[in-house]
């Protein structure tokens, strides 16, 4: 089953972990915010189903002793079992109106971090900070978004035909 639903694009896999929070933050808010995270993303990236992504977390926490389960090393382990390089994670912290924006971007070779703080922010200004984060740091390291090519039609030329020349003798 994951093979056929894996690898049917140009784009990279990425698994999306499960987002933080801290403070005064509703469901509602996370799973927007989170929904507005993996429509970004999917300009960029395959995204592995959340199933498979449970699946391997059990995984890891299987082989993994609790306590050896730092963040880090869990999603590292998850990675390797679904045999993903990328991994964003989504941390939102309140308090007193205020929310900080917070997206993680692991890969095989490093950790990328972009935040934003927003004062008062509704939910919609919070949506455009997360697509702005996700092009701060997807859009600018590289990552490009794959377009289906275009078909280019021949052009047909028509050259008139010439008409014999009569030589003067």
């Amino acid at each position: 089953i994951r093979d056929s639903l894996l690898g049917q694009s140009e784009k990279s896999q990425t698994i999306i972990v499960p987002t933080g929070s801290l403070g005064d933050i509703s469901e509602t808010r996370i799973k927007i915010l989170e929904k507005t995270l993996e429509s970004k993303l999917d300009d960029y990236f395959d995204i592995v189903p959340k199933e498979l992504f449970e699946e391997a977390q059990e995984k890891a926490f299987e082989e993994l002793d609790y306590e050896e389960c730092t963040e880090e090393q869990c999603i590292m382990m998850i990675n390797e079992i679904l045999q993903v390089e990328n991994a964003f994670q989504l941390i939102l912290m309140a308090e007193e109106g205020d929310t900080q924006i917070s997206l993680t971007w692991n890969d095989l070779d490093q950790k990328r971090v972009e935040e934003e703080y927003c004062e008062g922010c509704k939910t919609k200004e919070l949506r455009n900070v997360i697509a702005g984060l996700v092009e701060k740091l997807v859009g600018l390291m590289g990552v490009v978004k794959e377009e289906p090519p275009k078909k280019v039609e021949p052009e047909v030329v028509v050259v008139p035909k010439r008409q014999p020349v009569a030589l003067p003798e």
